[in-house]
């Protein structure tokens, strides 16, 4: 991620205890960081099937996002949303 003009951040994103990344996704994509780079949302399996989660990069736990059970390949549209 680069903030700044000169300015490189790396990190590693650990999922939450108890959180089970969904790693089937046939899209590929089983994460979006958001335009701004302050949110990640990403696929966890949830019982049978996956839900979306989200989560502001400035804490350790995630909510999950109504309405996305079975969701994967989440993505952001280009205003954030």
């Amino acid at each position: 991620m680069r903030i700044g003009a000169t300015e490189i951040l790396r990190l590693q994103i650990v999922p939450p205890k108890g959180e089970r990344p969904a790693l089937n996704d046939e899209y590929g994509r089983t994460f979006a960081i958001s335009p701004d780079g302050s949110k990640l949302v990403y696929a966890v399996e949830a019982g049978p099937t996956s839900e979306l989660r989200l989560r502001s990069l400035d804490t350790l736990a995630s909510t999950p996002i109504p309405g996305t059970d079975g969701g994967t390949s989440p993505f952001f549209s280009p205003d954030g949303k």
